[in-house]
């Protein structure tokens, strides 16, 4: 590799790995404020979690509206029109973060850090050239809600608490590295599905610079993870079901329950959280 990116103001160097939508546009524009971001892999968008063609049409309808509803929001509360910040951007299509020419544009930029954020899973040779240098943000609260869309289905089972998010070392099991630091949302009875979630998103981008500024400097120590506890979801099992049941506990005062107890709530699935 030609590691001939050379370093700003004596800060460490960061390569995002992301992709392409609203969300990962504004994520890498709020990164860039407060580190410095030597380069991001923006990858195309897998549509397996928006495929609705699987089902039948009144589902489709459901399924259709779910996702129109988080891209509204999602404009709504964090703006319309967002591109990446002006760095240099290596953009490739699904499935080719493994491929070789990535993993040379990445040393090229002589990352300190990596961090990953919606990309498809990152294996070697990314994982093995950069070992202890990668940082995932999982949106869910691991080990309670792994695999995918684990900031939807606490919601299904009525476990509000367990939404969140885990800034973790990334490792080849998927999100099961040991974890820098875990943080839920501040919920008000108000919100629906999509405003928990971007405001998931928007504190996300408030606490990594601070997490892997004090991992790169030690102050951080990971904490491994129970891989025994917790449920798994893929995206197969997403469905127009799951939806309503999930629409019915909000209908039912799920927030506002969680709202009167939150304190026990939140004890009862404790996270990792650090000083920042």
């Amino acid at each position: 590799m030609n590691h001939n990116i050379k370093k700003m103001n004596n800060q460490p160097n960061v390569v995002i790995i992301t992709s392409d939508q609203l969300r990962h546009k504004y994520f890498c524009r709020q990164l860039s404020i407060n580190l410095n971001i030597a380069g991001i892999v923006a990858e195309c968008k897998s549509s397996a979690t928006t495929d609705v063609s699987v089902h039948n049409v009144q589902d489709q309808i459901l399924i259709e509206k779910h996702f129109k509803e988080r891209d509204d929001v999602e404009m709504q509360m964090l703006g319309k029109g967002i591109n990446f910040p002006d760095v240099d951007i290596l953009k490739i299509n699904f499935g080719e973060v493994n491929n070789n020419a990535a993993f040379d544009w990445i040393g090229d930029h002589n990352p300190d850090l990596i961090i990953l954020y919606g990309s498809g899973i990152v294996k070697d040779p990314i994982l093995s050239g950069f070992r202890n240098k990668i940082v995932n943000l999982h949106l869910g609260l691991s080990p309670y809600y792994k695999g995918s869309g684990t900031n939807f289905w606490p919601f299904v089972y009525n476990q509000p608490e367990c939404v969140g998010g885990t800034i973790h070392l990334a490792v080849e099991k998927v999100d099961a590295g040991s974890i820098l630091h875990q943080f839920r949302p501040e919920f008000e009875e108000k919100d629906k599905i999509h405003e928990i979630g971007t405001k998931t998103i928007i504190k996300a981008t408030k606490l990594i610079p601070l997490v892997v500024n004090k991992y790169l400097s030690n102050e951080i120590h990971p904490v491994a993870q129970n891989q025994k506890e917790g449920r798994v979801f893929r995206n197969k099992d997403f469905n127009a079901d799951a939806l309503k049941k999930a629409w019915h506990n909000f209908d039912n005062g799920m927030i506002h329950q969680l709202l009167l107890n939150e304190e026990k709530r939140f004890n009862q699935f404790p996270i990792i959280q650090v000083n920042l």
